[in-house]
């Protein structure tokens, strides 16, 4: 959805079709991507890092050493 929407922004605002086009268009169509980004970040890796997180925090009780080389990443 995100390469589709940037698509038809780019090639509108590059072509003619942009004197037509109300001021603000190209970037309400920005922000609907900058949302798309962020739904798919907190539906893709918030469970992942999350699991990541818990992982390190169950290392810390085992390895101490092992977390802070990761902590330092």
């Amino acid at each position: 959805m995100p390469n589709n929407t940037h698509a038809i922004v780019r090639r509108a605002v590059r072509s003619n079709l942009a004197m037509f086009l109300p001021p603000g268009w190209a970037r309400a169509r920005e922000e609907h991507m900058e949302g798309y980004v962020k739904s798919y970040l907190d539906m893709s890796w918030a469970p992942i890092v999350s699991r990541l997180a818990a992982g390190a925090a169950t290392a810390a009780a085992t390895k101490p050493a092992a977390v802070s080389v990761l902590r330092r990443q």
